[in-house]
């Protein structure tokens, strides 16, 4: 089994298409198609971004010896395995999830810069953008 076998059966592990699984480690379809069938080897980086995004040893891509997973598992406790576990087999709650993870940082962000901005306490600016939602989804109605 070559590299660009190796990369396809850790995307049909996770039940991408070649669309989805290239945008994730931020390559083409084209190239992931030449990569599969053996036309194209694999970049460093693309084998990095493997590795790093689907938790695949990079000896195992390259040389197909060792085991095909790193373990970042046993690091987890009981709890973040199973969430780990569920995400990796619901696409659309993983989408979920990452979005609204997004929108935390994005808004706890945005609660630091308004705090900092108008020197007062995050708990209040997040009162003072929670009272200009409800203003704005009031106006809307009218």
């Amino acid at each position: 089994m070559h590299t660009g076998q190796r990369i396809k059966t850790i995307r049909a592990k996770h039940s991408l298409t070649q669309h989805e699984f290239s945008k994730r480690i931020g390559i083409s379809p084209n190239y992931l198609s030449e990569l599969e069938t053996g036309k194209a080897k694999p970049s460093k980086p693309v084998l990095l971004a493997l590795e790093h995004k689907f938790g695949v040893s990079y000896d195992w891509l390259v040389k197909g010896k060792g085991p095909e997973s790193v373990q970042i598992d046993n690091k987890l406790n009981t709890e973040e395995r199973e969430i780990l576990s569920i995400l990796r087999k619901n696409r659309e709650l993983y989408q979920t999830v990452k979005n609204l993870s997004k929108k935390y940082i994005k808004n706890k962000k945005t609660l630091g810069n308004l705090s900092d901005k108008i020197n007062i306490s995050k708990e209040q600016a997040l009162l003072l953008l929670t009272t200009v939602d409800k203003i704005k989804s009031r106006s809307k109605a009218f």
